[in-house]
């Protein structure tokens, strides 16, 4: 019989199989991001074209006083709709993610971006391969021009991974003026 030999140590040579299913998860997210703006452009191409309509409308001469209120309501609304998508639009989006994507580092993966407009924040999930790489994105984030107010909201260390990662969430004031 052959003796049996075992090697229960790893490579460390680097997996390329991580660079490629980063790259690939960068491309669907740049891919989504492009179709939302295509999306918002389209949305903001209407908008500007209702608001076109409805200045021509409102330079008409006024209909009778039954309609008057129902017709100026649906003008408000639409008019509202339209500033809505305007002010989307304009918000400097690119300034936020090259903030977010800029304080990454090799140690850190970047999982989830959900800002929100209305409230002036936004929330970062991402999985650091240890606590000082976490902290450390934290540090860079806070000399960041865009955001204020940076929370290390919650974090986690993985254990079923073997390489124990760790989970975090932050939240931070956007500061999109």
């Amino acid at each position: 019989m052959r003796p049996l030999q075992l090697d229960y140590q790893r490579s460390h040579a680097p997996s390329r199989l991580g660079g490629i299913v980063l790259l690939a998860i960068a491309v669907a997210l740049s891919f989504k991001l492009f179709s939302g703006y295509s999306a918002l452009s389209d949305q903001a191409a209407v908008a500007e074209d209702k608001l076109a309509r409805l200045e021509r409308l409102s330079g008409r001469a006024h209909p009778d006083a039954g309609h008057d209120s129902a017709d100026s309501a649906s003008l408000r609304q639409e008019m509202n709709h339209a500033n809505e998508v305007l002010r989307h639009l304009s918000l400097p989006w690119d300034k936020l993610f090259k903030a977010v994507e800029s304080s990454a580092t090799d140690q850190v993966a970047l999982l989830s971006i959900q800002p929100d407009e209305k409230r002036g924040t936004v929330s970062i999930g991402g999985e650091a391969k240890n606590v000082e790489a976490m902290l450390d994105y934290v540090r860079r984030l806070q000399r960041s021009h865009t955001l204020s107010n940076i929370y290390l909201v919650n974090h986690q260390v993985e254990q079923q991974d073997p390489q124990t990662p760790v989970r975090f969430s932050v939240v931070a004031t956007w500061l999109n003026k």
